[in-house]
């Protein structure tokens, strides 16, 4: 019997949306040796170019935009201080804009999942988080892709979240995230456990029963509501995102889809949760997204960590292409010691910014720098960064030792533009 499908306008031109030309990624940057992933670019483009190399993955996770109809803004203090409210910039951070047609956003969701299906091995899952707005849509989709016989579940992420905005109805504290695998026969699954709180005494004398500060609780299989906590504004784990997830809820789905050693992917990967989590858990990872100031928010989250494997930062552009911006100045001072030589940030200056009336000094244009060799693929010597917990910014590198004259020094602004710049020691 056949079974229903969703229709919508559009949806034959895009059914098998491939490119006729697959590009080819530049790597631009290179953090150590490594597979894993950054990728700056379409994600259409990015997958069409792993399903063509044929690259296979164990997991994918995907956290895309909800249909919302709004642009999501971001509140952030620059500079050295923890706070200044006359240093307090509002920027967009994604935009989630369709219009009043919601097969504008199928025309971009459906061909982008048919190839997901194409990028999982046969004993890979995927798991798409979405809320109220998409849950039917998406279900029927993954239905005709997958199959219906490879849904597994429909969870319910629950959390506690302040206000309620709706004038009618009951609060809405949840999202969605649609479960399903390649192949149930050959689907990869390592059960969870999590805690049960007991409500009264049980005479049970075949299970263990703990005690922590909430109560009595046992250990059961984890069920499909995921009662995590949401990040609010205070929270360490907080950084400098519109939408993030919590660690906790990523490390639940790779720990019950994966071993050591998989691939995890994910192609809306906004504030890098995904991969922190995979990275952290051993597993190799793959992470794109459209916007500069996700992939730069990603990137120091791995690099935060005490121990990381290396990565490749990739675009897809010619080296003619490549979006780096312009400078008005920039001034550097070098100190040798022997046959090392340490570098000085002196001053630097965009052509331009929205945002000059913000500056009280020219070191609070700087959010991350890097110095390296001049090598088409840019391979950081050294580098620093600031965070929501860590404002302050080295202008001067160590003593460091160069292999030849020329270097390559990087700079990204608080709004993640670019800038890069070559020089020979020799002559500064």
């Amino acid at each position: 019997m056949q079974q229903p499908r969703l229709v919508w306008p559009g949806k034959n031109r895009v059914k098998s949306l491939k490119q006729s030309c697959v590009h080819q990624p530049i790597t631009v940057e290179r953090y150590g040796t490594g597979e894993n992933s950054f990728v700056l670019g379409d994600n259409l483009v990015y997958l069409n170019w792993l399903v063509a190399k044929g690259q296979k993955v164990d997991l994918i996770y995907i956290d895309p935009p909800f249909a919302t109809n709004e642009k999501f803004r971001l509140k952030r203090s620059i500079g050295s201080a923890a706070y200044n409210s006359k240093q307090v910039i509002d920027f967009i951070c994604y935009n989630d804009l369709w219009g009043n047609d919601i097969s504008c956003y199928l025309n971009m969701f459906y061909p982008r999942l048919r190839l997901m299906y194409e990028l999982l091995k046969d004993s890979g899952s995927i798991y798409v988080h979405v809320d109220y707005r998409l849950t039917a849509y998406v279900r029927l989709i993954l239905d005709e892709i997958f199959g219906e016989d490879n849904f597994v579940n429909e969870i319910i992420w629950f959390y506690k979240t302040g206000g309620v905005p709706e004038k009618i109805g009951f609060s809405k504290k949840h999202d969605t995230i649609l479960f399903y695998v390649k192949d149930k026969k050959k689907a990869k699954w390592f059960p969870q456990k999590e805690k049960s709180y007991l409500k009264h005494n049980y005479g049970f004398s075949n299970i263990n029963i703990y005690k922590d500060k909430h109560g009595k609780y046992t250990y059961v299989h984890c069920r499909d509501v995921f009662d995590i906590p949401a990040l609010r504004g205070n929270h360490r784990e907080r950084i400098e995102y519109a939408t993030q997830k919590p660690k906790q809820l990523l490390e639940r789905i790779i720990l019950a889809s994966t071993e050591k050693g998989d691939v995890v992917a994910d192609f809306f990967c906004g504030s890098g949760t995904t991969c922190v989590v995979a990275e952290n858990l051993d597993r190799k990872w793959l992470a794109c997204d459209i916007e500069p100031w996700a992939i730069h928010v990603s990137r120091k989250r791995i690099l935060e960590l005490k121990k990381f494997r290396g990565f490749q930062m990739l675009k897809f552009a010619s080296r003619q292409e490549l979006d780096v911006n312009e400078f008005r100045d920039l001034k550097v001072s070098i100190s040798k010691r022997n046959e090392l030589i340490a570098i000085k940030l002196e001053f630097f200056e965009p052509k331009d910014s929205s945002y000059r009336d913000k500056i009280l000094h020219w070191s609070e244009w700087i959010d991350f720098w890097s110095i390296g060799g001049d090598t088409d693929t840019f391979q950081p010597v050294w580098y620093d960064f600031r965070t929501r917990f860590k404002r302050e910014l080295s202008l001067e590198t160590p003593y460091l030792l160069f292999k030849d004259k020329r270097v390559k020094i990087k700079i990204v602004t608080f709004e993640a533009r670019e800038f890069e710049a070559e020089f020979v020691l020799d002559q500064v």
